[in-house]
């Protein structure tokens, strides 16, 4: 617990009392449902992309919609799509051309996030993919799989808005400079 706690940038306090009892005080920020005006400043000072097509792959509702706010909002006017399983995902792969795929890693259903990763990179291997997870044993194979992958990266949740932006900026950046040298 204290693990996952700290992961989402949170404290755990204990109190005890022998015959009296315990208390355990979990705190944890919470995520704004939009962009701060001193936040799109920064990243209409700092953000390189704008319109692109973005897909977010994410079964939490509360988190998918505050994704798809602050990315389809001024000043990154992404077009966002949402699945939030697998299937979902794969169905909307199959019609739509995404610059840019955010993928939870835990998903319902049969496919998870790496079944969803493995079905992208057998139809395109130059899409960046920004994997948006808090599962611990992710976090652990997630290392190896940056190595064989470039065009990866992490970003643990719940992460601070700026942060998820500027970590999907910078894919953005790296994949261009990427195709740029090939």
């Amino acid at each position: 617990v204290k693990k996952y706690i700290e992961l989402h940038k949170g404290n755990i306090n204990v109190e005890s009392e022998s015959g009296v009892g315990t208390k355990f005080t979990i705190s944890i920020d919470v995520t704004k449902k939009e962009l701060t005006h001193t936040e799109k400043i920064f990243l209409k000072n700092t953000q390189n992309y704008f319109n692109k097509k973005i897909l977010i792959v994410e079964d939490e509702i509360d988190i998918s919609e505050i994704q798809k706010i602050i990315l389809s909002q001024a000043p990154c006017n992404h077009k966002v799509d949402i699945a939030y399983d697998g299937k979902t995902a794969v169905d909307l792969l199959k019609k739509n051309k995404y610059d840019m795929i955010c993928l939870d890693y835990i998903l319902p259903g049969k496919m998870n996030g790496m079944d969803v990763y493995k079905y992208i990179r057998e139809k395109n291997d130059s899409v960046p993919i920004l994997f948006v997870s808090g599962n611990i044993e992710f976090l652990e194979s997630i290392k190896d799989l940056k190595q064989e992958d470039t065009l990866i990266d992490h970003i643990t949740k719940p992460c601070q808005n700026v942060e998820y932006i500027s970590r999907i900026n910078k894919l953005f950046e790296f994949t261009q400079k990427h195709h740029s040298s090939e």
